[in-house]
């Protein structure tokens, strides 16, 4: 089953394992991709890949970045993982 697309309102089907369709991440600036593709493929599973502070920055700059090209800022699901596993990391250091 194909996965969608993670820029808001998008629907598109992207490949197993991509971020964004093809479209959407042409627009994605090169050090912006590069910053998604490094965190990715440092980790081995999805379930890794959402519980790790770096991945879920860098997908949450990406989807921020094409809802402010594409004017529609939305709820970031990316960003909200990212603040409950800051959250999390906080409290395991204390």
């Amino acid at each position: 089953m194909p996965n969608v697309c993670q820029a808001n309102h998008c629907r598109w089907a992207s490949d197993r394992g991509r971020l964004m369709c093809i479209e959407h991440w042409r627009l994605l600036p090169g050090a912006m991709q590069g910053a998604v593709l490094k965190a990715w493929s440092a980790l081995p599973t999805n379930a890794q890949r959402l519980s790790n502070l770096e991945y879920l920055e860098a997908a949450a700059d990406a989807v921020e970045f094409i809802a402010t090209k594409e004017g529609r800022l939305t709820r970031n699901a990316f960003r909200e993982l990212a603040k409950r596993v800051k959250a999390q990391e906080l409290k395991t250091c204390q």
